[in-house]
């Protein structure tokens, strides 16, 4: 139940007590005027996060606040010494209030005992050293202040606001040679606040005589995002190269605080430079290996390989492989093409009449896979069909690398020409299936069969053992559960250790919605093509490392392959105008011109089940185009069933694919 309120009744004393810390709250911290007939006090802290000062004044009732001061550490400066900060916290406040300090005598008070004798001694750290000399001009005692009585220079250095700058002697002077041109240079010099300690310090970047040969801006944001700009885009002064360079040649011509962070920024967000340098890293994104089914023949991998150059002598140019997941047993035969009826006849007698029918088979985005007759199949027979990731090859890695382990043992077992390839791939096939596997740990053979093999060359026992029915079967059960529960673990154990050497020093960004990215050109065929478009947007995100993006200047959506090719654009904030972080609202894009592609595209597949509507659309467009290009996998071979290519090129670029029962020959007139 709620309480009731109570009426509070103030005595006499009370309404004292209340009126006197009323009045403390409103005089006591009011900033007072500098007095140069009173004493100055300076109090200084300097922990993790920045500096803290507080200028006073002594008055008869104590040390009263002239003004506050804190400033933020830069991240070189939070890896300084506990010393180095404290000793930089006294020559920032000190050169901050020059023209108060200047002349006068005043006491410094600190909480780092160290530095009582820093304007007596000689100090053995190079830093505070040099800082030493720098304030020797200055009149002060240094006495030691305890922590808890230190409390508005601690609580002003626990919560800096104002920006870091880095110390200016922290970067060396860098004067470029004599020329016989120096004395028509004009020196340009250009100041925000004329003090001593100020001109000393530019006067150090200049030469001995006290000429400048480097420009000093300090506040003119405008002239420092064009200096950039000029010795980095421009193609006279700077032609987009690196950091390195790029740094080194405006800092031998220009100086102002954070100079380097300015550069870094910009050439982190130079749209040219990310779309044609090289990615000289790692590929972002962690490993996701497939994992390994329950049981034997329930995942297995399909693909095409080659053209083989040469071919065999009965005119092969390709390898169908088929491998189970997780016993790494393999199928493999020498075809003439890789059309999608090849594919279709090596499904139905060389996998499923034999090994019985597979779960699901895992595919690449081929048209001899993506074909009408395929999806028919796999519905018919009940087989669910995965696609891989497109550009993507190694979604599909086991297969992939069964290929390249069969090219070397073929060619090292075909004769000089290579022409014989298809006699020895058999041989190839069973001895891989017939040896042990590193990553399962077991022989594919006796996890498809439950026995070991024989080999031709093996010890033959003429003794034949005729187990009851019962305890076979049992015992083979037995015996496939144990090898299968074997091998899966074995195949996850490897896994994890493929992982941890493939994620080693690699990147695993989030990309998320409305986030500005670049797409990997995967169609680069010549020298100076860009290696990556863009700049898109993410649009909507599919799974982990698949997403939708839409380009910015032609809201054209893109289907983004995978995570591998995209290219986060730096969204840091700084005080150029390109920086990518605002690019949706600031960027021009007629300043960056866009590889924008001259026509849209279409592809259409026509067979019996096409609508009437798109074939007169098609026709309508096939009258009004100019250029066309045919091409067809004709194999002159009577009652086989071909495809035909036509591309047509008018407002709109076509692609039609004719599957035909049989084509004539090429050199008849009805072809």
């Amino acid at each position: 139940k709620r309480p009731s309120s109570q009426k509070i009744t103030l005595s006499e004393e009370d309404r004292k007590a209340f009126n006197e810390l009323k009045r403390i709250h409103t005089t006591d911290l009011i900033l007072r005027i500098p007095n140069n007939n009173l004493e100055f006090k300076l109090q200084t802290d300097a922990p993790d996060d920045g500096i803290g000062t507080v200028l006073l004044q002594t008055y008869p009732i104590g040390g009263l606040p002239l003004v506050y001061y804190s400033q933020k550490f830069s991240p070189t400066q939070k890896r300084w010494s506990t010393t180095e900060k404290e000793c930089f916290a006294i020559l920032s406040s000190i050169e901050k209030w020059h023209k108060y300090l200047d002349g006068q005598e005043f006491i410094l008070e600190t909480d780092h005992k160290p530095l009582l004798q820093l304007n007596i001694q000689a100090q053995h750290n190079a830093k505070c050293e040099r800082w030493r000399l720098k304030l020797q001009q200055y009149r002060f005692k240094i006495k030691h202040i305890r922590g808890n009585e230190n409390t508005m220079a601690d609580y002003l250095s626990r919560s800096p606001i104002g920006n870091y700058q880095e110390d200016i002697d922290d970067f060396p002077t860098q004067l470029s040679k004599s020329t016989q041109t120096d004395h028509l240079r004009p020196t340009i010099t250009t100041n925000a606040v004329t003090t001593r300690a100020t001109t000393a310090r530019i006067n150090s970047l200049g030469n001995k005589d006290g000429s400048s040969t480097r420009i000093f801006t300090r506040t003119n944001h405008k002239l420092r995002v064009n200096i950039i700009r000029i010795y980095h885009d421009t193609p006279a002064n700077g032609t987009h190269f690196g950091r390195f360079k790029t740094t080194r040649k405006i800092q031998e011509r220009f100086y102002w605080p954070s100079i380097t962070r300015d550069i870094r920024l910009h050439i982190r967000s130079c749209i040219p430079c990310l779309q044609n340098n090289h990615q000289r890293k790692k590929s972002p994104g962690l490993l996701k290996p497939i994992t390994p089914p329950e049981g034997v023949w329930q995942l297995v991998a399909m693909d095409f390989h080659g053209p083989i150059v040469p071919s065999s002598r009965e005119g092969h140019k390709y390898i169908i492989s088929i491998t189970d997941i997780l016993s790494k047993y393999v199928i493999t035969k020498a075809v003439r093409d890789c059309t999608a009826l090849t594919a279709s006849k090596v499904v139905i007698h060389d996998v499923i009449l034999k090994y019985g029918t597979p779960c699901a088979i895992l595919t690449d985005r081929g048209t001899h896979f993506t074909a009408a007759i395929m999806a028919e199949i796999f519905k018919q027979l009940g087989v669910k069909h995965i696609f891989a990731t497109s550009y993507h090859p190694s979604t599909n890695g086991q297969i992939e690398r069964y290929n390249a382990t069969m090219d070397a043992k073929i060619a090292a077992l075909s004769n000089d020409r290579r022409s014989d390839w298809n006699e020895k791939l058999p041989f190839v096939t069973f001895n891989y299936n017939t040896t042990i596997h590193a990553t399962s740990n077991n022989i594919p053979f006796n996890m498809m069969y439950g026995r070991s093999p024989l080999l031709p060359f093996d010890y033959h026992n003429g003794m034949v053992s005729l187990p009851s029915e019962t305890t076979y079967v049992h015992e083979l059960n037995k015996y496939l559960s144990m090898i299968t529960n074997n091998a899966r673990d074995h195949i996850l154990n490897q896994q994890t250790k493929y992982k941890i050497r493939y994620n080693s020093n690699r990147s695993n960004p989030d990309y998320k919605i409305e986030d500005i990215a670049l797409i990997k050109n995967i169609h680069t065929r010549h020298k100076f093509d860009i290696r990556y478009e863009g700049p898109y947007r993410i649009i909507r995100k599919l799974a982990s490392k698949t997403y939708i993006v839409q380009h910015m200047a032609q809201n054209v959506n893109k289907h983004s392959s995978n995570f591998h090719t995209l290219d986060s654009a730096n969204k840091e904030k700084y005080i150029h105008q390109c920086v990518i972080s605002t690019i949706q609202n600031n960027m021009k894009v007629n300043v960056y011109p866009m590889l924008q592609p001259l026509t849209s595209f279409s592809i259409y597949f026509i067979n019996h089940t096409t609508s009437e509507p798109t074939i007169d659309y098609l026709i309508e467009n096939a009258t009004q185009s100019k250029v066309f290009s045919i091409n067809t996998n004709n194999n002159n071979v009577s009652k086989m069933r071909a495809l035909i290519q036509i591309g047509s090129v008018h407002n709109v670029s076509i692609l039609m694919l004719f599957e035909c029962c049989s084509l004539p020959k090429q050199d008849s007139h009805l072809f």
